[in-house]
Order: structure tokens, then C-alpha cells, then sequence
């Protein structure tokens, strides 16, 4: 039986998030990147009430991602400085990377098993760790390259750089899913 007001709630979440992206994109192309910014912080914020009120339903790693993005949009509208826009990008991979290995060692769990039993699915755990590290190390290494390129070259090198980023996550993401795709199981068929 389907459950009409869960995909309803998951739909207007859904929903919610593409009109948050659009309205970014739209305010970053008339009133620039700090403008943008605000904006973005202010719409994760209200997700985030949407969530609290039991409008909107996401789980526990989005939420996370809410209140980073409602945060750091903030803080590169505060600080209104490029240098901040560049060096954010290595902070956040490089505090995704730590909380990968942190969660690993202090939980004796990875993030990907967390993520996958909140879907009722399971894989094996070394799939499981593997795909962790995998993570872990891609964050790290986009997080160098940054670096490097806004050290090492213009401005417009390091914008480029940075939209490029996008498609680098999805191939990664690819990669990630190919490989771990053929061992992910529905929970009930686990055993």
C-alpha cells in the first residue's frame, strides 16, 4: 500500500529544494554571489522551520546540510570577501572528510551503512568502508586542488575551477554508485 502522505511530504520537500536551487541561480545571475548567498541561507533556514513545524520531512544528513548551507550562506554574506568564497570550498571538504573518519572511529559505523539503513537498504561492510574512504579521499583531494588553484591562478581560473566542481561530484558520484550499486541489498533480503 502506498503512502500517500509520506510521498506527498517527500514530494513537497523535493518540491521545496528544486524552488530553493532556482531562486539561487536567478538571484545570483541579476544581484551577484553575496546576494545569492543571504538568500540561500534564508531559504535552507525556512526548510529547516518546515522540518520543525512536521510540514516537511528530510532525514538526519540533510537536516545537517540545511543548517551548513543556512550557515555558511550566511557567514560569505557577513564576511562579503572572495577569499573567504575561495577558501570555504577547502573547509567544507575538508570538515566532510573529517567527519567521514570521525563518525568511522568514534561510532564504529560508516556514514554509507547509516545512509542506506535509513532507505531500508544494507550492503556489505567492507563495500560499506570502502565507499567511506573513497569519499573521505575525494574530499580531501578536491579540497588540495582548490587550494592550488586559487593560489596559483586568476580569479575567473578558480570560478571556473569551482563550477566544474559540480560535474566533478557527479562523475564521482557515478563511480561511487557503479561500484557499490551491485552489492546493495533491500534490509529484509539481507540475511
Amino acid at each position: 500500500m502506498i503512502d500517500l502522505k509520506a510521498n506527498t511530504i517527500l514530494m513537497s520537500s523535493s518540491i521545496l529544494s528544486a524552488f530553493t536551487s532556482f531562486v539561487f541561480f536567478a538571484v545570483y545571475y541579476f544581484y551577484g554571489m553575496f546576494t545569492a548567498s543571504i538568500t540561500l541561507s534564508v531559504l535552507s533556514a525556512i526548510q529547516l522551520l518546515a522540518v520543525s513545524l512536521g510540514v516537511a520531512h528530510v532525514n538526519r544528513f540533510e537536516k545537517i546540510n540545511l543548517i551548513a548551507v543556512s550557515v555558511f550562506g550566511l557567514l560569505t554574506w557577513w564576511f562579503h570577501n572572495e577569499r573567504y568564497l575561495q577558501w570555504k570550498v577547502s573547509i567544507i571538504h575538508l570538515g566532510l572528510a573529517g567527519a567521514l573518519i570521525a563518525y568511522r572511529r568514534y561510532t564504529g559505523q560508516t556514514v554509507f551503512s547509516q545512509l542506506l539503513a535509513a532507505q531500508n537498504m544494507v550492503a556489505p561492510d567492507e563495500i560499506a568502508l570502502t565507499v567511506d574512504r573513497a569519499f573521505a579521499g575525494f574530499f580531501m583531494l578536491v579540497s588540495i586542488i582548490n587550494i592550488f588553484v586559487f593560489k596559483c591562478f586568476s580569479l575567473d581560473s578558480w570560478v571556473y575551477f569551482k563550477s566544474l566542481l559540480f560535474v566533478f561530484n557527479a562523475i564521482f558520484f557515478v563511480m561511487v554508485t557503479v561500484f557499490a550499486g551491485r552489492h546493495i541489498k533491500p534490509l529484509q533480503h539481507a540475511k
